[in-house]
């Protein structure tokens, strides 16, 4: 029942972690627009009922307003990317009911509350800025026209509702940033976790298990498509000689050298990993064997021409071995057989005296 009531109110709308804030606003505008409507229609209902007598005119503005919020609220739950216009549509039509309820129904002495309710609302959907110029321009416009209304207010009651005025906009301003600060800190905390969760701590590519994970989500469409994918293995040649001559943290500035080397020579699209101590892997979607062997080309070279920064002044010369294996998505090969190609193709690299590219195919070489 819960889960029902959660999909009229808001919709199948998602939002990722990042936007935990806009997804608390969106929620919240869903919120207000379903109870403005619902308190539309029971004021209407009782005016229908004659337990309550308003201007007929007023009447008809109450049942506008009903409608057209009730449009809102729809295009909002399928148009999510629309909250901010919607949000400010929806508040100019809020202030204009209230206006219009202060002078068409003079003999509600408590007519001026409603601005102060929707006050929060500003400031939630608006911001802190928005919020502070409406609470103004609020102010204004009833000190200014409360002389105006057919029956005004009194001295001290304009007094009292502009001091409350003043209270309520440093409350939800004080909120409002408090909530935005919250959410800001929840963000950053969620995203650090993530990055840890999935990214290797030395070289800040994708561990092991993050790696391929998304590589079989892309073999997954690959296999709705049928386009090619490579996947490359990359061993650094004799790195434990490096961590045997001179130290762990030499070892440690070479893979982290690597690493920023790999990706900067590869696409946006191009997936890295750090699968191993000193071995790594990509995954190239949409690419056939002969895209991918350059690539694998390009790769070797660039380490092979790397000085890798390092804290002690040692000179050292990169190699890598590489291994190649392309697989077509209507192969309906999984991630490890294809891996296990690879790294095949990288060893085949190696007995061949290293420092090369080799590839393996799927039916064999």
């Amino acid at each position: 029942m819960q889960h029902f009531l959660q999909h009229l109110l808001f919709g199948q709308a998602e939002f990722p972690e990042s936007e935990e804030y806009l997804e608390f606003r969106y929620k919240f505008l869903c919120v207000l627009m379903v109870s403005s409507m619902a308190f539309a229609l029971f004021f209407l209902a009782l005016v229908g009922l004659d337990w309550v007598v308003v201007d007929r005119l007023y009447a008809i503005e109450l049942g506008v307003f009903a409608a057209i919020t009730l449009v809102l609220w729809r295009v909002l739950l399928r148009k999510k990317q629309w909250f901010r216009a919607l949000s400010w549509i929806f508040e100019i039509l809020v202030l204009l009911l209230i206006t219009l309820g202060t002078i068409n129904v003079p003999n509600d002495e408590l007519r001026i509350v409603w601005f102060y309710v929707n006050i929060s609302a500003v400031y939630v959907l608006a911001g802190q800025r928005i919020g502070f110029g409406i609470t103004v321009l609020t102010g204004t416009l009833f000190l200014v026209g409360n002389a105006y209304l057919t029956a005004p207010y009194s001295a001290h009651a304009v007094m009292t509702a502009e001091i409350f005025l003043a209270y309520l906009s440093l409350f939800f301003h004080a909120h409002a940033s408090r909530s935005l600060s919250y959410f800001t800190r929840m963000r950053e905390y969620n995203q650090r976790l993530h990055q840890q969760a999935t990214h290797d701590p030395l070289t800040n590519v994708l561990n092991a298990r993050a790696y391929y994970q998304i590589c079989e989500k892309l073999l997954e469409y690959a296999r709705l498509t049928g386009i090619s994918q490579s996947v490359l293995f990359i061993d650094l040649d004799h790195f434990k000689s490096i961590n045997d001559r001179y130290n762990h943290q030499t070892g440690d500035e070479v893979l982290q050298s690597v690493a920023h080397c790999l990706r900067r020579n590869l696409r946006k699209t191009d997936v890295l990993g750090r699968i191993g101590g000193e071995e790594f892997s990509v995954f190239l979607s949409g690419t056939g064997q002969e895209g991918a062997l350059a690539v694998a080309e390009t790769l070797r070279k660039a380490v092979e021409n790397l000085q890798p920064t390092l804290t002690e002044p040692h000179i050292l010369r990169l190699t890598t071995s590489i291994g190649v294996a392309t697989t077509q998505g209507d192969w309906n090969e999984s991630m490890t057989t294809i891996q296990r190609r690879a790294d095949a193709a990288m060893y085949e690299a190696k007995k061949k005296g290293r420092n090369r590219v080799d590839v393996v195919q799927k039916s064999g070489r």
